[in-house]
């Protein structure tokens, strides 16, 4: 009796499946099949739009048109999707894809952000997933479109890919290349594979593109120079080593080392170990805010201890230019979500000289400037302070001869910015950083942040006054 039930389940979903195909080969139900798959995957933030899908007997895919929208419109839309694989390979564990093209891909601006969901989603287990079986030959994009909003200025690409991933014994394959199509030069180029039996990683990324070109635009480089870059990686995870190559308009401004190493502690625990060093002139690569502590040759060096599946167990980092000097180490104990974290930095241009901030809508002048942090204890319920100190801050408005911030508390959350509005006018020397100050009769005053919230204290000192 439960042979005849398997044999007529089974005999039903064939039934149903051929009359899917047979209904899919119509005008009407390929309509219907359209319309219901965007249905499905639309709501009120956003969705899709499907136009002249086509599934073949073989099963081969075509698709006309789709469009992407969010809570703001239609953002990407794609043209010309041709699919041709081999379904009866997923008999053996293997999806097998023949070729996938597409005519054209436009991007006019990028997404807006989605509503949180009501509940986030678990984390993902650490290490490295397994893979499935897939081999994915050949993938092209004939004509990609981006738009002023997504690249700065409008430009057209054109993309070639493919990938292979091995179930037993666990490998990875791929590579793509994407190269400009508006009557510019510019190419980018990737190159991956990794083989876990062996557990050997090689890398290589490299990208070529002359001044005014998309990764400079996008990485928002000032003057947007040509740029030449080549990272390359290769080894086992157990000593993997990598190097870094940056050129801007053909000199050599970046350059950098990586290394990951593993070790097995007396206890018979494994763990690993990565370390970077980068060095050059960072200061075209840096947004305006961040120039002053870039001066010169900047130099900075990390390591961090992993576990063997990756997890962050303790990170140091040091940095050092001619205007800047730092020094940030961390240690976290994942099974008690314990942190203890400090940082020390310390700006200064030397004897008597003073640095300029450019921040967005204000010029602020520091002289020397030194900032000691701290935050210990479990992440509910987080032990921190913070020690700003500066020999002087001048904005457009008022000048401080000194200045001193302490702030401390016992959770990240319990310190509110507020502005102290006195008898005359108020302003603010750091924007989201420091407290506002008050302007009274030419004598300037910090206010106190008021603090809410167990533990939690704010100090600040100043003296100052007025600029005419």
């Amino acid at each position: 009796m439960a042979l005849r039930v398997v044999a007529g389940l089974t005999i039903l979903v064939a039934v149903l499946a051929v009359g899917t195909l047979a209904v899919l080969q119509t005008d009407a139900g390929r309509r219907n099949a359209a319309s219901l798959i965007g249905w499905a995957a639309s709501d009120d933030s956003g969705g899709i739009a499907l136009d002249g899908l086509a599934i073949d007997w073989d099963l081969d895919l075509r698709l006309a048109s789709l469009v992407v929208r969010d809570a703001n419109g239609p953002y990407l839309a794609v043209s010309g999707l041709d699919v041709a694989w081999r379904p009866l390979a997923l008999f053996t564990g293997l999806v097998a894809i023949d070729s996938v093209s597409v005519e054209r891909v436009a991007l006019a601006r990028l997404p807006v952000p989605g509503p949180e969901p009501d509940t986030p989603e678990p984390p993902s287990p650490p290490g490295l997933p397994a893979l499935p079986a897939i081999h994915l030959d050949a993938a092209s994009v004939e004509r990609i479109e981006l738009g002023a909003a997504v690249a700065g200025t409008p430009m057209q690409l054109t993309a070639t890919a493919a990938l292979r991933t091995e179930a037993a014994p666990q490998s990875l394959s791929g590579e793509i290349a994407v190269s400009r199509t508006d009557g510019t030069d510019g190419s980018v180029d990737a190159r991956l594979r990794y083989e876990r039996a062996s557990n050997v990683l090689s890398v290589q990324v490299g990208a070529s593109e002359p001044r005014g070109g998309l990764a400079a635009r996008l990485l928002q480089i000032e003057g947007l120079p040509a740029v030449d870059f080549l990272l390359t990686g290769d080894g086992t995870l157990d000593d993997w080593k990598a190097e870094l190559a940056l050129k801007l308009d053909g000199e050599t401004d970046v350059s950098g080392t990586a290394r990951l190493t593993q070790t097995v502690a007396a206890s018979g625990v494994a763990e690993r170990t990565l370390t970077a060093d980068l060095s050059g002139r960072l200061t075209p690569l840096a947004p305006p805010v961040a120039e002053a502590f870039l001066m010169g040759e900047t130099r900075v060096t990390a390591q961090a201890r992993l576990s063997d599946a990756f997890v962050p167990l303790e990170v140091s980092l040091s940095a050092a230019s001619d205007t800047l000097s730092s020094d940030i180490a961390a240690t976290f104990d994942a099974a008690t979500s314990a942190l203890d974290a400090t940082v020390d930095l310390r700006l200064s241009a030397g004897g008597d000289a003073r640095i300029a901030l450019e921040l967005p809508d204000r010029r602020v002048i520091l002289g020397d400037t030194t900032l000691s942090a701290a935050a210990r204890g479990e992440l509910s319920a987080l032990a921190w302070r913070i020690d700003l100190a500066s020999a002087s801050v001048e904005t457009d408005e008022a000048a401080l001869e000194t200045l001193q911030v302490v702030l401390s508390g016992s959770d990240l959350a319990c310190i509110n910015r507020a502005t102290y509005v006195g008898p005359t006018r108020a302003l603010c020397v750091l924007p989201s950083v420091l407290p506002c100050v008050a302007v009274c009769d030419d004598v300037l005053f910090l206010s106190v942040i008021p603090h809410q919230g167990p533990g939690a204290k704010a100090d600040l000192w100043g003296h100052g006054g007025q600029k005419n």
